[in-house]
């Protein structure tokens, strides 16, 4: 049983008006998805894909180790379109995969952890964390 965790990072950041990737805007000396990045717990997924747009791969290799597989989304279609463009490298359906957003980097590994665990309990399909 494998499990993986998507993190969805082809934002443009259009409203922002810059010519960087949303998620990699710096937060107190590093880029906000580095802290998503570092909230999943590597003894629970087996692969973290981050799924970006190929007009900002160069500078999301520079961020992350070479753990990290990136997935290429050709065109900003949304969500569930970010979501579908990992889905070849989803080889054991057997596990779950836990989908994050790149832009939220308050999130913490314990949170994460406690979340798992109540969708494994519950014998959820789907289970949504959500917060204020």
């Amino acid at each position: 049983m494998k499990n993986y965790a998507i993190v969805l990072a082809a934002g443009n950041g259009t409203r922002m008006k810059v010519d960087v990737a949303k998620c990699l805007h710096h937060i107190i000396k590093k880029p906000m998805i580095e802290y998503v990045v570092e909230s999943i717990d590597n003894n629970t997924f087996n692969k973290t894909m981050v799924v970006i747009s190929s007009n900002h791969e160069e500078k999301f290799k520079e961020v992350f180790p070479t753990d990290i597989e990136f997935v290429i989304q050709p065109t900003q279609k949304g969500t569930g379109d970010a979501v579908s463009c990992c889905l070849p490298n989803i080889k054991d359906l057997k596990g779950y995969t836990l989908i994050l957003q790149g832009d939220v980097p308050l999130i913490k590994k314990e949170e994460l952890n406690e979340f798992v665990k109540y969708h494994l309990e519950s014998k959820n399909d789907v289970s949504v964390l959500t917060t204020n």
